[in-house]
């Protein structure tokens, strides 16, 4: 799969960008056996062509060729200088900045990993052996998410087949809050939000300040790291296996979810879908006076905001005012 793509990308001076429709698709799979064929080397973006030594390569018949592998989160990509005998992979995890930079893909190679049923299960079956119903039970419940399949696959061996909220996914709150310790080999599954994790973990405060300080100071050494995924080991050590193993310590209350990171999350959601919060605010604060419930469902008609986008800036409304107007929602239900 993908080798006609791989052959011309090998042949060029482009970079390979590699994303995938869904998430846990096989990104990393596809990078790993691609770089069997290349020496892997570790540089900063704008330091790329101080390691384009093609020439000392040679007369030292190493007949491997240089790949530098960058994630898209931790680099600009403007500081990349295709123009190298070097070869370098960019891995992109989320398609909105996929979006952003679609005109400079444009201009290299791009492979969009996008996999069927049954290409999933030829994937699977390396890995558990399910009765092929429930190989497709598995690949539904997981939203193709072969990357947490996998993770899970001795609970999937154990026929609970419907995705749980448990370590390796997308639910962090769960995994931290958990009574279970993890261990250093079960805490570097990659397939959790590392950073974001640690942002919860450095956010709670019923620990000593000793301990606080450890795990503050532990998350700000991890930028160090975060700007070379070869380096990635590190950056997870830093920013969630020390504030990890010093919260749990102790017998813990639940942690919940960080303040910050959720109003500042939900506004980006908000600000990417070209819309201006305030206008909505304004709306509410009239409402909060009058009452007037028609007049307000018709000025959100004539903004054309979807459900979804009116429901995210309540939810910021309220975080930041400590309130709740979730009833405004039902002016899209009359």
């Amino acid at each position: 799969m993908y080798d006609k793509v791989i052959s011309n990308w090998k042949k060029s001076k482009k970079i390979l960008f590699i994303s995938s429709e869904k998430k846990g698709m096989g990104k990393q799979y596809l990078v790993n056996k691609i770089s069997k064929d290349f020496e892997i080397i570790k540089c900063d973006p704008k330091d790329i062509s101080k390691h384009d030594n093609i020439g000392i390569n040679i007369m030292f018949n190493c007949n491997k060729k240089k790949l530098v592998i960058y994630n898209l989160d931790y680099i600009n990509i403007k500081d990349v200088n295709p123009n190298t005998n070097i070869k370098i992979i960019v891995i992109i995890n989320s398609n909105y900045i996929l979006n952003k930079i679609n005109k400079i893909i444009k201009k290299h190679i791009f492979i969009k990993i996008n996999l069927s049923e049954t290409q999933c299960i030829e994937i699977l079956k390396k890995y558990i052996d399910l009765d092929l119903k429930d190989y497709k039970t598995v690949i539904n419940s997981y939203d193709y998410n072969l990357n947490s399949i996998i993770s899970n696959k001795n609970n999937i061996k154990d026929n609970n087949l419907d995705k749980k909220s448990d370590t390796f996914y997308d639910n962090s709150l769960d995994f931290i809050n958990e009574k279970k310790i993890y261990n250093l080999s079960e805490c570097y599954n990659k397939c959790i939000e590392y950073q974001l994790i640690g942002l919860h973990l450095i956010d709670y405060d019923n620990i000593s300040i000793q301990d606080k300080l450890n795990n503050y100071d532990s998350y700000l050494n991890h930028e160090n790291f975060k700007l070379s995924n070869y380096n990635n080991d590190l950056n997870i050590f830093h920013s969630f296996v020390i504030p990890y193993l010093n919260i749990k310590k102790y017998d813990h209350e639940i942690i919940n979810y960080n303040k910050y990171i959720s109003k500042s999350l939900i506004y980006i959601n908000i600000i990417n879908q070209n819309i201006d919060p305030y206008i909505i605010y304004k709306l509410i604060i009239k409402y909060k006076k009058d009452k007037d419930i028609h007049y307000l469902k018709k000025e959100v008609i004539k903004i054309n905001i979807s459900k979804k986008n009116f429901k995210n800036i309540i939810k910021l409304y309220d975080k930041i005012y400590n309130e709740n107007y979730d009833m405004l929602l039902q002016i899209f239900n009359e």
